[in-house]
């Protein structure tokens, strides 16, 4: 997304008048369907359905977002253990090792020490987009690196860079189902080290085909 949809979380939250929200709301559609056309000049005839699409998906990635910013507000420090990480992330509904936070399944990797958010359904498509929720809120997202089977299910790595927040790197996993008795799955996962890792350091791992872009 460009420069114009780095606005802050107030104005999604309610802090800012209506009209100040519609206009967020504008600025993000004008933008999205610029992308859409210029990537398929045909695009036009959908480009309308799929944007709003996009802003429902994204404005109901909302608690995942807070969940995962807890981590890296400016002037924390890294979290040290997993029981560290729960105890930042307190939108999350916290039971023992794993948690609930709304549709989401929350846990945490105590080998790398990241939140992970995960949700599944049958059939249905998947209806989160964390990384257009952050850009609307401000931040600047670069991508890493990707990889994927096909268009249907992809992983991809950012680099976000959020003001009053240390920058992290996030994952997020998607898969489409290809049919009504299939599942669906989204999941986003936040190292809570802070360390970002770079596309040389993921194509280390043979047995994962990342590059920089899955277009």
């Amino acid at each position: 997304m460009r420069a114009s949809l780095c606005v802050t979380l107030i104005l999604i939250a309610g802090s800012a008048s209506p009209a100040a929200g519609q206009d967020v709301r504008s600025r993000f559609l004008e933008t999205c369907r610029a992308e859409v056309v210029a990537a398929n000049p045909q695009g036009a005839a959908w480009a309308d359905q799929e944007c709003g699409d996009r802003w429902t998906a994204a404005m109901r990635s909302n608690p995942a977002v807070d969940a995962l910013l807890s981590l890296f507000r400016e002037g924390s420090t890294s979290p040290r253990t997993a029981a560290e990480i729960r105890a930042r992330a307190t939108p999350v509904n916290w039971s023992g090792p794993e948690g609930r936070l709304g549709p989401f399944v929350a846990s945490v990797e105590d080998s790398d020490l990241a939140l992970n958010l995960a949700w599944q359904a049958q059939g249905e498509p998947s209806p989160f987009d964390v990384p257009s929720a952050l850009r609307v809120r401000g931040a600047q997202l670069t991508r890493i690196g990707c990889y994927g089977f096909g268009f249907g299910e992809q992983t991809h790595v950012y680099r976000v860079d959020l003001t009053g927040h240390a920058p992290f790197a996030l994952t997020v996993y998607s898969r489409e189902a290809p049919t009504a008795s299939a599942f669906s799955s989204y999941s986003v996962s936040a190292r809570a080290d802070r360390v970002i890792p770079t596309l040389a350091q993921l194509q280390a791992d043979p047995d994962v085909e990342w590059r920089p872009d899955c277009g």
